[in-house]
């Protein structure tokens, strides 16, 4: 008689908690201020304008926003100064992601063969534009081999009620926005956790743990999944 293998799915968000992305904001600006022999305060002014345009960061478009530098810096004759095309190759050069992975992100490897046993298996959950999203897991330093393809779940808008129901019973969600967390704790059959990388606050939101590096994720995805309780040194953390 077979026995049905338990599968275990463990999905991290992307920005703010696999990658640095303030390193590449900051990495991509500059680029962009010497490209176009602006200021890095005349890109960062754009940029500000173009993500109030579009409504929220996670909106953020590289193509778009090299689109909106074109039509806003203008030469005498009030034509484009630079082609979108070009500033769009400034923006979306690898080396603006190159290493911009957290350190602790490298803990991952461990969690994957400390689980494997137990079903685990690894995916994103995040929200943005599709190939951005890739192209940072890509360039950034994550070990991107080891999640499953099928479980790269990239949404415009996560948190929707018909994303949220087809998330899997059991799942683990990490996510450095707390009130990302916030719908998926109203499913008692998932365990949302809020990354806290900014303090040693603990979420206020019933059903959602907090971790403050993704080195303490593999102690509690043992109590979470396999009921192991922790020591009383652990508790005091």
């Amino acid at each position: 008689m077979s026995v049905e293998r338990i599968e275990r799915r463990l999905y991290l968000d992307i920005d703010g908690t696999l990658i640095d992305t303030k390193q590449i904001k900051k990495k991509f600006i500059g680029r962009l201020a010497d490209f176009c022999s602006v200021t890095v305060a005349d890109i960062e002014n754009l940029l500000n304008a173009y993500v109030e345009l579009i409504g929220e960061s996670t909106k953020f478009d590289p193509k778009g926003f090299a689109e909106y530098i074109s039509q806003q810096l203008l030469d005498d004759n009030k034509k484009p100064k630079f082609k979108a095309a070009d500033l769009a190759n400034q923006l979306l050069d690898p080396a603006n992601i190159i290493d911009t992975a957290f350190p602790d992100v490298s803990t991952l490897s461990h969690v994957v063969r400390s689980f494997f046993t137990h079903g685990l298996r690894l995916g994103v959950f995040s929200q943005g534009v599709t190939y951005w999203q890739q192209l940072k897991l890509l360039h950034s330093g994550v070990p991107y081999s080891l999640f499953e393809p099928d479980l790269e779940k990239i949404h415009p808008r996560k948190t929707d009620q018909s994303i949220v129901t087809k998330m899997p019973g059991g799942s683990v969600i990490v996510d450095d926005r707390e009130d990302m967390l916030a719908p998926l704790a109203e499913r008692a059959d998932l365990h949302p956790i809020w990354i806290n990388r900014k303090s040693q606050e603990k979420s206020s939101i019933p059903g959602v743990e907090t971790i403050h590096t993704l080195r303490d994720l593999s102690r509690l995805l043992r109590r979470l999944w396999l009921g192991e309780q922790p020591t009383k040194g652990e508790q005091s953390r």
